[in-house]
């Protein structure tokens, strides 16, 4: 989680052009960011 890290991280070069974010859950974000996107596939 960036969040909780140094200031600097805060400030994200990608977020004005993505549809979300997931931080913070460890591994089950990643496997929520791929069932989203198979979902947005179909």
């Amino acid at each position: 989680n960036v969040y909780t890290r140094e200031a600097f991280r805060h400030t994200s070069v990608v977020a004005p052009i993505a549809t979300g974010q997931i931080a913070g859950l460890g591994w089950r974000g990643y496997a929520l960011a791929l069932q989203w996107f198979i979902d947005r596939q179909q």
